[in-house]
């Protein structure tokens, strides 16, 4: 049954995105091609994306209006709910933009290492670059792989190729590898002190910036126990307190909001706490 209503729902997210494909959407093909999202096209994912918050938000209202039995909470809720689902597919694209990033930038140095003594022993930079995208280097070697189809599947000069891998990949470090690699096969300067003096390079960087994140935990910590900790105990002590007085904030029952802080508020707040701490971790 499951199977059969996703199949479903692909085929109709289809069937709308081949409307949506009639006008060209330039820079959202380019985040999709960042984010390493081949497989649709970028009608398909816009049908995904408004079908999908529509199917939410319409869940989420007859589920909390048979829970509560109120119009008002039920229209919040169901609103909150199709504004999360429609930023949660530009929050996936940059999640994946940022990921695929981080994961080109900690292996850069080793495939520029890598480059650098196959350099040494006269490779030329294909080949060098064809060594790399063969290899077992993450996204490096799938971000190399894509100039190989341009070269030997499509026909383009290894020029053209890296230029338009330079607009494409999401990592400023890998953009900047790929034009002086463009240059230098262009010009025939000196690949191996190049790519030596460029792994030192990213070796130095990536060092200094885990230093810095260390140095900064106890930061974190302070944060955390200062910030979040403190807001939990005051949301405590100000729903009992309420209760005690026999308030009822915005017209529910002071067991409502507690449950509401409890499960819902709390959870958001160390959950997006986290999510910062890892996105620096990353960095």
């Amino acid at each position: 049954m499951r199977t059969v209503f996703i199949d479903r729902y692909l085929k109709f997210c289809y069937r709308l995105g081949k409307r949506l494909d009639k006008k060209p959407k330039t820079s959202l093909q380019m985040k999709l091609s960042r984010a390493n999202i081949t497989d649709i096209s970028t009608g398909t994912f816009l049908a995904e994306e408004i079908i999908t918050t529509v199917i939410s938000a319409a869940g989420a209202f007859i589920l909390t209006f048979i829970l509560f039995h109120s119009l008002f909470i039920s229209l919040s809720v169901s609103g909150l709910t199709a504004l999360s689902a429609f930023g949660s597919f530009p929050l996936l694209l940059h999640v994946r933009t940022y990921n695929r990033m981080v994961n080109i930038n900690r292996e850069l140095p080793y495939a520029l290492s890598h480059m650098s003594i196959m350099a040494g022993t006269g490779a030329t930079p294909l080949k060098a670059i064809e060594e790399i995208a063969t290899s077992d280097y993450g996204d490096v070697s799938s971000e190399f792989r894509k100039m190989l189809y341009k070269t030997n599947v499509q026909g383009e000069d290894a020029v053209s190729a890296l230029d338009h891998l330079a607009k494409v990949t999401p990592s400023p470090v890998f953009r900047e590898l790929c034009l002086d690699l463009a240059n230098i096969i262009h010009t025939g300067g000196g690949l191996s002190d190049y790519l030596e003096n460029k792994s030192a390079h990213l070796l130095e960087e990536r060092r200094r910036i885990e230093k810095q994140f260390a140095d900064s935990l106890s930061i974190y910590a302070e944060s955390y126990v200062g910030g979040i900790l403190m807001l939990v105990i005051l949301g405590i002590v100000g729903v009992i307190t309420a209760g005690v007085l026999g308030l009822t904030p915005f017209g529910l029952p002071i067991k409502t909001i507690f449950d509401l802080f409890i499960y819902g508020i709390v959870p958001v707040v160390s959950g997006l706490f986290l999510l910062i701490l890892e996105l620096m971790y990353l960095d």
